[in-house]
């Protein structure tokens, strides 16, 4: 690929064509065709990180234009839409006859073939499976090469007011307040990737007196669900396995937030808003998710769909609920029942979920009702308790003896060999020594934690990179 490129740019010079690397990461394979292989050299780039980004971006985006594409045609696709080159100078380039490049494949989906030729690629196009698929590849690459032919031009004065800063939020500092603070750490159910973490601390440190957090707030939704195959995360424990029984973890998996895609076919009722979080809040704080739902129709209850609904901007609402106007394709949660509980159409089911969302926990309570004189529960006559369920992550937790001895006020901890190994680097670090230094002295003085000076350095850069500037 190497040469190809130069071959290129020789070419091409006088048009100024932007080179762009086509391999996937670690080059092409030489036999195969195919990724592996060493890295290629990058082609040169703009100064400064905004032009950098754009053209890894840039890459990423016509690696995954040709992948699926055999790598013969995945040359000629790469230089004919990105490069702008005639079918004769890839001929002379790929050393092989014009018309080998411009087949009638080609020629097809650039629409330069005669009505009676177009006519007989449709007839076979239309018969044959593999071609069809191809074809459609083909159409897809070209498509999305010609959108990168030109890289976006960056407004005048913006990238010197770019500034990226590598590193956690939390530990990060600012050399002046922000009007704008802007995130996507929300997960399938708001918290587990530290939405309220990572905003509470911006909201702090980051932002100015009268500034924005997008988002400002996030609704839960919640809904009794039917879905076997949510399900079957914790009914796969039940069934034996090579002959081996493993049905006590059932009970473990009826106490574990899943993730699950779900579709409206597997709402028993509408989603409702059980509560409202302001992303500035402490993730200390204890979140209480309460609604009652009415069965919409005859079914069985699996468990309950947790989905957020996160509020951008006024008007503007990103969310997963299955019933949005316009839903992310982003997994809701699934706390499931150890069982499932036929439901009838007019039931209620009340529902009270807490979080703590800096200990990742959840509980839940789902309560079942109906009348029992065949009443519509809907209209306002009291209705019997028929179930009641329970569960908790903490339940589903796997927590060893040791783990809870750990735990204890009057415990005194003591570090392991490694967690030495890490002092060790942290008190050279204070100290001002150089990472070769660092890495020699921790060699020295714990030869047996590390097999090599590669395992040596990997270690020490992992702490560097995450514990000093």
């Amino acid at each position: 690929e190497c040469v190809l490129n130069q071959c290129i740019d020789l070419k091409r010079r006088e048009k100024r064509h932007r080179m762009v690397s086509m391999a996937p990461p670690g080059g092409w394979d030489a036999e195969s065709g195919k990724g592996g292989g060493a890295p290629e050299p990058a082609a040169p780039v703009a100064d400064g990180p905004l032009p950098m980004a754009q053209e890894a971006e840039r890459a990423k985006l016509v690696h995954a234009a040709i992948t699926g594409l055999s790598p013969k045609l995945a040359q000629v696709v790469a230089l004919r839409y990105p490069q702008g080159l005639s079918y004769e100078e890839i001929g002379e380039i790929l050393e092989v006859p014009p018309g080998t490049v411009k087949s009638r494949l080609n020629r097809y989906v650039d629409g330069e073939l005669s009505a009676e030729e177009r006519a007989a690629v449709e007839r076979h196009v239309g018969s044959c499976a593999a071609c069809r698929e191809a074809l459609e590849r083909l159409r897809s690459a070209g498509a999305a090469l010609l959108q990168l032919a030109e890289p976006p031009q960056v407004p005048a004065g913006f990238a010197d007011r770019v500034v990226f800063l590598r590193g956690m939020s939390t530990e990060l500092e600012l050399p002046e307040r922000v009007d704008v603070v802007v995130t996507d750490q929300i997960n399938e159910f708001c918290f587990g990737a530290g939405l309220l973490e990572f905003l509470s601390d911006a909201g702090r440190r980051f932002l100015r007196p009268g500034g924005v957090m997008v988002p400002a707030r996030v609704d839960l939704l919640v809904a009794p669900v039917e879905s076997a195959s949510a399900w079957e995360m914790v009914d796969f424990w039940r069934r034996p396995i090579e002959s081996l029984d493993f049905s006590d973890i059932s009970g473990l998996a009826a106490n574990t937030m899943f993730t699950h895609q779900f579709a409206t076919s597997e709402l028993l009722a509408d989603p409702m808003v059980g509560a409202s979080v302001e992303t500035g809040q402490s993730p200390e704080h204890e979140v209480a998710v309460d609604a009652v739902a009415t069965v919409s129709r005859d079914g069985a209850l699996h468990g309950l769909g947790g989905f957020f609904a996160a509020h951008l901007s006024p008007g503007v609402v990103m969310s997963n609920d299955p019933n949005a106007p316009h839903p992310i394709r982003r997994n809701g949660a699934f706390f499931p029942l150890e069982w499932p509980i036929d439901v009838r159409r007019g039931d209620e089911v009340a529902v009270r979920l807490r979080v703590t969302p800096a200990e990742s926990l959840y509980t839940w309570w789902l309560t079942v009702r109906r009348s029992l004189h065949g009443v519509d529960g809907r209209s306002g006559q009291a209705l019997d308790e028929v179930a009641s369920v329970h569960g908790s992550t903490f339940v589903g937790q796997l927590i060893s003896s040791e783990d809870l001895d750990k735990s204890r006020p009057g415990h005194h901890p003591k570090l392991t060999p490694r967690a030495m190994a890490r002092l060790t680097v942290l008190e050279l670090c204070r100290g001002g020594a150089a990472v070769a230094e660092i890495e020699a002295e921790v060699a020295d003085r714990h030869p047996q934690l590390f097999e090599s000076p590669a395992a040596v350095a990997r270690f020490v850069s992992e702490i560097v990179d995450r514990s000093c500037r």
